[in-house]
């Protein structure tokens, strides 16, 4: 049995990281997601799962 989710303790600790990269190219994106972790509108991994994606969509598409 596991006590400790070692996936969330790696999305705990890689989503600051991850949040500041989305805000050099995407702020008021990062700052929703921001605002979503703080008020704890969404889930951890839906929050994870976004911040990648919208990272994903800035580099394939440079010019957004």
């Amino acid at each position: 049995m596991e006590l400790i989710n070692r996936e969330l303790v790696k999305i705990r600790t890689h989503l600051p990281e991850k949040l500041a990269k989305l805000s050099v190219r995407n702020s008021q994106q990062a700052l929703d997601l921001i605002q979503h972790w703080g008020n704890g509108t969404k889930p951890l991994r839906e929050i994870w799962d976004l911040a990648n994606d919208n990272l994903t969509e800035v580099i394939e598409c440079p010019s957004k």
